[in-house]
């Protein structure tokens, strides 16, 4: 079996630590909450290590086009895009699952 490597740029980090802080501040979930939440969403994108393929890519454009991905765990969406040749998954954003991704996944095109 073939393994990814995963590259997560650090504003993910970042996002990480500021839904944790809100989870906790805003939302009133217990630190254990939200530690569990945080640990839960940072497994998945570990495990894009093994199979990242398994989600499939967006539908509609420019999204497919792109090979983008969406995985959603804990309220949370995780964009990603696979580069085979290169045998990486480049994690490139997260939003609250609720939220008008859209509109700010075309900041990236």
């Amino acid at each position: 079996m073939s393994f990814y490597t995963v590259r997560v740029d650090i504003i993910i980090k970042r996002k990480l630590q500021i839904a944790a802080w809100y989870l906790v501040n805003v939302s009133h979930c217990s630190r254990k909450s939200a530690v569990r939440k945080i640990e839960n969403i940072e497994k998945m994108i570990i495990s894009l290590e093994s199979d990242p393929a398994r989600i499939p890519v967006m539908l509609g454009e420019p999204f497919h086009k792109m090979g983008i991905r969406r995985v959603t765990v804990e309220d949370y969406s995780i964009f990603f895009t696979i580069d085979d040749n290169a045998m990486t998954v480049d994690v490139f954003d997260i939003y609250p699952a609720r939220s008008d991704f859209e509109n700010e996944l075309m900041k990236y095109m």
